[in-house]
């Protein structure tokens, strides 16, 4: 199988072993990093939401109050799995997602960033210093 130009491979009905790590089946590798990682919702009960490193989906349920996220300290993000993604959606038009910082690290060079808006979209990525909102809906 001759691949040129390939930046994305598939992975379907079988799991892949490269360097220790196994990439398992109907997941993408992007140069070497898997996508479509852990999903979680939250609401107001289950807030503060300590994410980790592996988390790529976080639905935030507005219908108990706000939620606080509190990222990993990007001092603690194994170095294979920095440059990592976090995707965090709120839904419900009635109170506020604050995303919060550990460590050192900034977010977008503050302490802390906020959604507010319903159906609000957000994505934060590291450099593995920091992290920074890269796109937002």
């Amino acid at each position: 199988m001759g691949l040129t130009n390939t930046n994305a491979i598939s992975c379907f009905n079988f799991d892949v072993l490269k360097s220790n790590y196994t990439y398992f089946a109907n997941r993408q590798l992007y140069y070497g990093a898997i996508s479509g990682g852990k999903a979680v919702t939250i609401d107001g009960t289950t807030s503060p939401y300590y994410a980790t490193y592996d988390d790529d989906l976080i639905i935030c349920d507005m219908s108990f109050g706000p939620v606080d996220i509190y990222l990993p300290d990007t001092a603690t993000i194994p170095i294979n799995n920095q440059g990592g993604q976090i995707k965090i959606k709120k839904v419900g038009a009635v109170g506020q997602v604050r995303v919060w910082r550990q460590g050192t690290n900034t977010i977008d060079n503050i302490d802390h960033h906020d959604i507010n808006g319903d159906m609000d979209s957000h994505i934060i990525q590291s450099d593995g210093t920091n992290y920074w909102i890269i796109g937002t809906k």
